[in-house]
């Protein structure tokens, strides 16, 4: 579903896509803990040797040499100055990630 604008300045789409969400809802028959495998089940075991292995610690160190996005010299990011307009017009931090926290590089901010 996808909503770009309506035609009277009145409507507010955002009640309205909330009423559609609130009708599309199903209960569910099992709970999410359902899908979830264990700790130590083989296949959580397997990826876990694979990441800290040789090719998985190559790629977290290749992934760390990664361009800083909100560094404009050395990213040349083309739309950096229309995300930065969008963050201050909008109250959000330069360097927030909202939603997930995350920091420059995808290191996590831990909370204390």
């Amino acid at each position: 579903l996808f909503v770009w604008r309506s035609d009277d300045p009145s409507d507010n789409l955002g009640d309205y896509f909330q009423l559609l969400m609130d009708y599309l809802k199903t209960p569910l028959l099992h709970s999410m803990e359902a899908f979830m495998l264990p700790p130590t089940h083989d296949r959580i075991r397997c990826f876990r040797e694979a990441l800290r292995s040789g090719p998985g610690l190559m790629v977290a160190k290749e992934r760390a040499k990664e361009l800083d996005f909100f560094d404009w010299d050395l990213s040349s990011v083309k739309d950096l100055a229309h995300h930065l307009n969008y963050r201050k017009k909008m109250g959000i931090e330069e360097r927030s990630r909202w939603m997930t926290q995350w920091n420059t590089r995808g290191r996590k901010k831990v909370a204390p």
